[in-house]
């Protein structure tokens, strides 16, 4: 329905749905298309003609949609050492993930500080979450043997830096999963968590409610009135659907996690990154997929489901958005902490 598009594409009304389509059909297939070129500089020596240039439109689809599937055995495994394919990849992912509202406003605008608040924000915390993720998975995994251990300061910054990327929603792996310690596994868990952008081909959280949630904090912290981004303060509805967001997102993978606890014998951080994989729609794994339960892989693809449709318009979906409440309570004062 028109509803579920809405606040799929995180539009305040239902106008302009169908122009914004046709921007989205016209730049997903310009994107992909210039990916594919740059991957088929590699692809097709590699692999001939058809073969490569099947690779190279496939992986180009697949990482500007955030999928995560790949048709070449390893993910980018092989190609760790690639420049040219590295980042090609991880640009598609990130601009997949910006969402296309942003997408569209910078090339209008061209300017960065002409920008609206949301794409403000949505850089500004995509940017935050790819540096500080590649930087503490380098501190984590430099002296890991089975991961970047062995390899060259280039390639160990470079891998950082896609893992970073590619763990809040892509799915590719460009070291060996089973192989990350629990720390650098955690984190993964965080990024996966709070994944893309609104409106974007990412899952996930959302960049902007993870950044919502900080500023209201802080400025709860700080004593003052309301939280500002950017010079512009940020409404109560806005900070009531992102708080809604993070408890319903929450108690989702809290309770996956637990039920698997009980029905698989995989150990507890890999069952836990195998739910948050799922809620983000991600695709990283462990190496625990294959060895599920029946009743594990159904919760995890009801949880990809849920992960992918988002906790609130599934909710939309289910209530039909009834008219709220014309009653007026007295308020209530509650401790808190």
């Amino acid at each position: 329905s028109r509803q579920i598009l809405k606040e799929q594409l995180n539009l305040d009304t239902f106008s302009g749905i169908i122009r914004l389509l046709k921007y989205v059909i016209a730049f997903t297939f310009s994107v992909e298309g210039i990916g594919a070129l740059f991957l088929a500089t590699r692809f097709v020596p590699r692999f001939g003609w058809i073969k490569g240039i099947w690779y190279s439109i496939f992986q180009a689809i697949s990482a500007f949609c955030n999928a995560g599937f790949d048709n070449l055995g390893d993910s980018i495994y092989p190609w760790r050492e690639d420049p040219v394919v590295n980042i090609t990849i991880m640009a598609l992912v990130v601009i997949g993930g910006l969402g296309f509202l942003v997408t569209k406003e910078i090339l209008q605008k061209r300017k960065l500080k002409t920008l609206s608040v949301h794409g403000k924000l949505v850089l500004t915390i995509t940017g935050l979450l790819i540096f500080f993720g590649a930087l503490f998975f380098f501190i984590l995994e430099y002296s890991n043997p089975e991961t970047l251990g062995n390899e060259s300061f280039g390639v160990q910054v470079g891998q950082s830096f896609f893992q970073s990327v590619i763990a809040r929603t892509a799915g590719f792996y460009s070291v060996p999963m089973g192989s990350l310690r629990d720390s650098s596994a955690f984190l993964l868990i965080i990024l996966m968590f709070i994944g893309g952008s609104p409106g974007s081909t990412a899952g996930g959280l959302k960049t902007t409610t993870f950044g919502v949630l900080i500023l209201s904090t802080i400025s709860t912290i700080k004593g003052e009135k309301d939280p500002v981004a950017f010079h512009k303060k940020i409404g109560l509805s806005t900070i009531r659907k992102a708080l809604a967001l993070v408890v319903v997102g929450l108690l989702l993978v809290i309770s996956v996690s637990f039920l698997l606890t009980v029905t698989e014998k995989a150990s507890f951080i890999d069952l836990v990154f195998e739910t948050v994989s799922a809620y983000g729609t991600v695709g990283l794994s462990k190496g625990i997929s294959p060895d599920l339960t029946t009743f594990g892989k159904v919760m995890i693809t009801l949880t990809m489901y849920a992960g992918r449709v988002g906790p609130l318009t599934l909710g939309f979906a289910i209530s039909n958005r009834t008219n709220p409440s014309k009653l007026s309570y007295p308020e209530a004062n509650i401790a808190i902490g």
